[in-house]
This record gives C-alpha cells, sequence and structure tokens, in this order.
C-alpha cells in the first residue's frame, strides 16, 4: 500500500542454512551477562539466540534489540510482527525509539522466575523508566510439535498507543512524552526469540 513504510519478512534463500540480518539493522546489546547477542535468519525467522541479560532481571529488562535504522522520524504508525519463543522469558517490540535513553516497549514473560510473567509496557524517557501498564498473562511456548505464533499489532497516534495480541486489545493508554521514532526487536535472557513478518504502516 502507499503508506508502507517496512515491509520485510526475512526470507534466505536455502531455507535451513544461517544467514546475516539484512542491511539497515543495526544490533545494540544492553547486557552486561552472558551476551554477546546472536541475532540471525535461520528458516525465514530472525533469531535471537543468545541469554543476554542484565546483573539483575529488573523493570530495565537489559538484554538486546535489533533497531530498524530508518524509521527515526516516523510519528504515527501501525507496527505488526508475528513473534514467538522457544524459550520462557522476555520477547518483544520497541517503538518510537530515539535512541537507547528513549523509546516505549512492549515486552512478554512467562516463566516468573526471575521477573514477573506476563504482558508489560515501559517507557524510557531521559534514561528513566517508567511502567505505563501490565497484566499477569504469560505466552505459550513454541516447540518443534506445537508453534505457538503471536502476530502483535502497536499502533501510536499521538499520544495514544495501543497494543493488540492476535486482535485483540491488550492496553490502551495515553502518552504524549515520545512523539517520533522507529521500532526494534527486544529480547531478554532468551535464547531463542524468534520474529517473522514485520510490517511498519504510516497512520499520518
Amino acid at each position: 500500500p502507499s503508506n508502507l513504510l517496512l515491509g520485510e519478512g526475512f526470507n534466505t534463500s536455502a531455507y535451513y542454512n544461517n544467514g546475516p540480518i539484512p542491511a539497515g539493522w543495526t544490533v545494540v546489546d544492553t547486557g552486561s551477562r552472558d551476551g554477546p547477542s546472536e541475532w540471525t535468519i535461520v528458516g525465514n525467522e530472525l533469531r535471537q539466540q543468545s541469554n543476554i541479560r542484565g546483573y539483575r532481571e529488573t523493570l530495565s529488562g537489559e538484554g538486546s534489540y535489533l533497531l530498524y535504522d530508518a524509521g527515526g522520524s516516523w510519528t504515527d504508525y501501525r507496527a505488526m510482527a508475528s513473534i514467538s519463543s522457544r524459550d520462557d522469558d522476555r520477547i518483544g517490540l520497541m517503538f518510537r525509539v530515539g535512541d537507547d535513553n528513549n523509546y516505549y516497549r512492549f515486552s512478554w514473560n512467562k516463566s516468573g522466575a526471575y521477573y514477573p510473567a506476563g504482558r508489560e509496557l515501559v517507557k524510557k524517557v531521559g534514561g528513566v523508566y517508567t511502567r505505563l501498564a501490565s497484566d499477569a498473562v504469560p505466552y505459550v511456548t513454541t516447540t518443534y510439535s506445537a508453534h505457538h505464533l503471536y502476530w502483535l499489532e502497536v499502533s501510536v497516534i499521538g499520544s495514544s498507543i495501543e497494543v493488540r495480541v492476535d486482535g485483540e486489545l491488550v492496553f490502551s493508554v495515553v502518552d504524549s512524552d515520545l512523539t517520533t521514532g522507529s521500532i526494534a526487536f527486544y529480547s531478554n535472557m532468551n535464547e531463542d526469540a524468534i520474529f517473522d513478518t514485520v510490517v511498519v504502516e504510516s497512520l499520518e
């Protein structure tokens, strides 16, 4: 469509051969333990296969993210991607990413062993983290016999933020601190985070 900002399927020519991430994306590692990150293309999917994390699992959720370089000037948009995990720790999507000190982040955790299980919407403004919304719903882990794939959708229009999973509204908040920025895939202490088919469309 004419309002398409990004469409990426992470396809490779050889189905099971590992490949590099596409040009135009930048890896940012923030975790200080069990790194570095391992972002790669495996079987037409984008994966992060390192257990990279912070010293303690806190709201900051230090780990790694893969940033789309060309979205710094985006304002109002809808970002959609499929996500799943064979591990049981945090996975998610960051949006309106200005730099490492300014962004919104939706993350999802299953285990609860090191950080509470559930879904969470966080903002980082000027290096300070604030939780905007959360619940206690864990995801279902993908296995080789059962692929639990979730369709994640984040819409930002002005100060309105909406997060949907498989079409169901999860969070709806109002926050005006961040108005522009790109998207990024996020992984924290998750050594088999899986992402695929990202689409971003302008809502301006």
